[in-house]
């Protein structure tokens, strides 16, 4: 009997040491990332900030930062500036928004359907770094535990960090304009042959988490306690025939139910904001500069009539 002991004693010592050497291979091998975000979103809060007058800050992950061009909407008599960042900071970028938006602000919030469902790694591990108190309170021990658990391409993000592949995407996604804008985003680099997965949010049943669409609640009535209007557009994306299924309809509409629920206006249609190949960059997320621009005018419009222009 002791001998099983002291078994299953070695094997859970050896199991605890295995997931902490997983989160630190998974935390170190994130560090450049980190740094070099926090100071692109730093940049972006500075550039921000020099907008006095009232204006319409984009807030989502990677599709509003490739996907929505602020300066036309400036041009076309819309001040706004862009602070599009990554999916994978999901639902932090509304904090994020929240720390830059004054009185009189909008923001636009064109979230990845991914910020519907669950905490991500690049969430967890930033916060750990930049934000503690946002990771005791909205992410704690308990929840990164089973992101790091659940997100098995830990191993992918370590050799993937060690390559340059993050320095690579750093890099030329802080290429903005004064408005936030990306700036390296023409032609379509996608292989037709070999397009993305469809979005596990849109076509899994019951993906669309009651913790997100809350901490999403919780944002708007913030706004709105600071003079701060929010309005909810559906995110760019490639369009997939598995979108044409009852569960990506029913999916969608809990997102459009919650907002109702909320009195948000949600601009467009969900099958308005898919797109065909050739008006993609990189990703199923990511609008090339012809898309980008299309949206943006498209999106013009929307705005004009819901803020009464």
């Amino acid at each position: 009997m002791k001998a099983y002991i002291r078994y299953y004693a070695i094997a859970s010592c050896a199991l605890v040491a295995t997931f902490a050497l997983w989160c630190a291979a998974a935390y170190w091998a994130n560090t450049y990332w980190r740094a070099e975000y926090h100071e692109f979103i730093e940049t972006k809060a500075h550039l921000a900030s020099e907008i006095t007058k009232p204006k319409v800050i984009i807030s989502s992950g990677s599709n509003g930062l490739f996907g929505i061009s602020a300066e036309t909407l400036t041009e076309m008599g819309i001040p706004a500036f862009n602070f599009g960042l990554t999916a994978g900071l999901s639902p932090y970028v509304l904090r994020i928004a929240d720390a830059i938006a004054r009185s009189g602000d909008v923001i636009l919030a064109p979230l990845e359907y991914e910020m519907y469902e669950n905490t991500h790694i690049e969430e967890v591990v930033y916060t750990i770094e930049y934000d503690t108190d946002y990771f005791f309170r909205r992410v704690g021990a308990a929840q990164a535990a089973l992101v790091f658990l659940k997100e098995g391409a830990l191993f992918h993000a370590t050799i993937t960090r060690l390559g340059g592949v993050a320095k690579h995407e750093v890099a030329e996604w802080t290429q903005i304009n004064p408005y936030g804008d990306i700036l390296s985003n023409d032609g379509c680099v996608l292989d037709p042959a070999h397009p993305p997965a469809p979005s596990h949010t849109l076509v899994t049943p019951g993906a669309v988490s009651a913790a997100a669409l809350e901490n999403i609640a919780e944002f708007i009535d913030r706004c709105r306690a600071r003079g701060v209007t929010f309005i909810a557009t559906y995110p760019s994306r490639l369009y997939d025939k598995a979108y044409d299924s009852e569960v990506t309809r029913r999916n969608v509409a809990i997102i459009e139910e919650f907002y109702a629920g909320k009195g948000v206006p949600m601009l467009g249609s969900f099958e308005e904001f898919l797109y065909p190949m050739e008006d993609m960059y990189d990703t199923a997320y990511h609008l090339n500069a012809r898309g980008r621009e299309e949206r943006t005018r498209v999106l013009a419009g929307y705005l004009r009539e819901a803020l009464g222009r």
